[in-house]
């Protein structure tokens, strides 16, 4: 090996060293010799190099931002903050739980539907690929899409679908889905294809069909009481946008975070973000304070409005949700209709919306928001001498000179029952006052919802009732009007009873022509705003915040807050540039 060395040194020509440069070639042109730079630009040679290359730097940039545009890139991570523990991650379960709760969101990003709200509110096909529907709306045929596997990779198929609906329907898993399928058969058609029929015409149907499709070869093998224990409801496997990640506990055993991560399997439009962690709080003091030092990246709907937000962005979703008076129309009291009609034209909404609520909510008049489907307008103007001009006719005086007016010795007093929370009790302390001008007492008592939900709503034992009703943008109101429903476990919580109105319910939940749904749900709303059984106030919206980081965040309208996440695959907290 060495003499291999000693022999390439001595014969492999070194060209570098054989041929040397000429030294005319390493003098400057004649022209250049004769240029004689200032003695104090030659010494900042150095500065104008560095000045020209920053200019030659700068221009460059401008130029390949003027043929390459910034979009979203995969990647960053979103923290979110809630109050409360998630308890089941699981579809057929989660629904028994506030849609603010943990269960529910988790449940949003996790599992994949039938069908979803959009952005705009509108039902969309999920895991739907087509539908019919026949038989004058008592079936429903529902393919789904192929080549969709679940997150540990097993196939996704119509038996998923069927396993889920079955177990909703089995009452010894108890599900708040339960009445939902009621009455409904299911018959499987091949792997990608289920048939329901209905018992009875039913128009919303389809949009009762958002909740989320269990994979049947997880959970086929638990009991009712194994599965409502099992750890698979904290460790889900599901096939939607996001997949479970990792779970973080603290020493109480308390679950401090749970994170999922970006399902790059998943069907649909994939979402940007790389990570989304989902924070559990007891305080909601403690939540704000780590979303102004920028621990959080977004908090959901706060009982208290953030003092200071001008430094993030506040998403405002409106939803279906309406606040206002109840009357028991069985009460005596409210037995009188002129008394109702009186009340309604001495409310002023107005400072309820602007002042107490800050504007966060919209003014509405019926049992119909305006972000319902076929909501009509039948508004009552606040006028407070008409409204006594009602009472004067009706023979409602003040005789004895109190204040307070009477009829027939019946003195004009009422005590309205009250959940605390949600600046309620400033609310109703507001109606307190423009009621008292008409000459009616009105009386406030603040009570939980268990109680009041437990107590006086089971055995309808109160005059009138301070609440939020809830309805999807797809409504059915006959929970809350049909006379069916007066008698718990119904919703009729008015007790009203109409013929009329009890006809244009039935028309509009059995016909699947829109034209009648519309004129039926139209008639409907006007016969309420003639038998005044309650005051219907304001839609509150509900207010997502978010840090500035995270862009497109485009969401005004669902059926509940889980549905901010409906643009989620548009968000993004990284971008990247490509030439346009």
């Amino acid at each position: 090996m060495d003499i291999i060395r000693r022999i390439s040194k001595k014969t492999i020509p070194n060209p570098l060293k054989k041929m040397p440069l000429p030294k005319s070639a390493l003098k400057l042109p004649q022209s250049l010799n004769k240029i004689s730079l200032p003695k104090s630009l030659r010494k900042n040679t150095f500065f104008f190099l560095i000045v020209g290359f920053i200019a030659v730097m700068g221009i460059g940039t401008l130029i390949y931002r003027g043929i390459t545009t910034e979009v979203p890139a995969v990647g960053g991570s979103i923290r979110e903050g809630i109050i409360g523990q998630p308890q089941y991650i699981n579809p057929v379960l989660s629904f028994s739980n506030d849609v603010n709760k943990p269960d529910r969101v988790l449940e949003y990003l996790i599992y994949p539907s039938l069908f979803r709200l959009d952005k705009n509110g509108e039902l969309a096909n999920d895991l739907i690929d087509t539908y019919t529907i026949g038989d004058n709306g008592r079936e429903y045929v529902l393919k789904i899409k192929s080549g969709i596997v679940w997150d540990d990779g097993a196939p996704l198929s119509i038996d998923d679908v069927i396993f889920t609906m079955e177990t909703i329907q089995n009452p010894s898993y108890n599900s708040p889905l339960i009445s939902v399928l009621r009455g409904v058969t299911i018959t499987r058609v091949d792997d990608l294809t289920v048939k329901l029929n209905l018992s009875s015409s039913y128009s919303p149907f389809l949009s009762t069909l958002t909740f989320g499709i269990l994979p049947k070869h997880i959970w086929q093998n638990l009991e009712p009481s194994a599965f409502l224990l099992s750890e698979k409801n904290l460790k889900p496997v599901g096939a939607g946008k996001f997949k479970y990640k990792s779970i973080r506990k603290n020493r109480d055993g308390n679950i401090d975070s749970l994170t999922l991560e970006r399902n790059p399997s998943y069907y649909g439009e994939k979402p940007t973000i790389e990570n989304f962690t989902l924070a559990f709080y007891s305080q909601e003091e403690e939540m704000i304070q780590d979303f102004k030092q920028n621990d959080l990246q977004a908090i959901t709907q706060l009982k208290t409005p953030i003092d200071d937000v001008s430094r993030f962005n506040v998403n405002a979703i409106n939803v279906p949700q309406s606040f206002g008076m109840i009357f028991n129309v069985k009460d005596p009291l409210f037995a009188d209709r002129e008394l109702r009609r009186a009340i309604a034209s001495a409310v002023n909404r107005d400072p309820i919306i602007n002042q107490i609520l800050q504007g966060q909510a919209t003014s509405i008049s019926g049992p119909l928001t305006p972000f319902n489907q076929y909501h009509t307008p039948t508004e009552t103007p606040f006028n407070l001498d008409q409204a006594k001009q009602i009472l004067d006719a009706a023979n409602w005086k003040d005789v004895d000179g109190d204040g307070i007016r009477e009829k027939d010795n019946q003195r004009a007093e009422f005590t309205i029952l009250a959940v605390s929370g949600n600046k309620i009790e400033e609310i109703t302390s507001l109606l307190q006052s423009q009621i008292r001008e008409l000459g009616v007492q009105m009386n406030i008592q603040v009570v939980s919802f268990s109680e009041l939900s437990n107590n006086q709503i089971r055995e309808r034992s109160y005059q009138a009732l301070f609440l939020g009703l809830g309805l999807n943008i797809y409504p059915d109101p006959y929970i809350y009007w049909h006379s069916s429903q007066i008698t718990n476990p119904g919703l009729n919580l008015a007790q009203y009873t109409n013929v009329n109105t009890d006809g244009h319910l039935e028309s509009a939940r059995t016909n699947t022509d829109a034209t009648v749904i519309s004129s039926s749900l139209q008639q409907f709303q006007q016969q309420v705003a003639a038998d005044v059984p309650a005051i219907f106030l304001y839609s509150p919206q509900y207010l997502y915040y978010t840090n500035p980081v995270i862009k497109n965040v485009t969401v005004t309208k669902g059926n509940s807050s889980v549905d901010r996440y409906a643009s989620i695959s548009e968000w993004y907290v990284r971008t990247k540039r490509v030439f346009k």
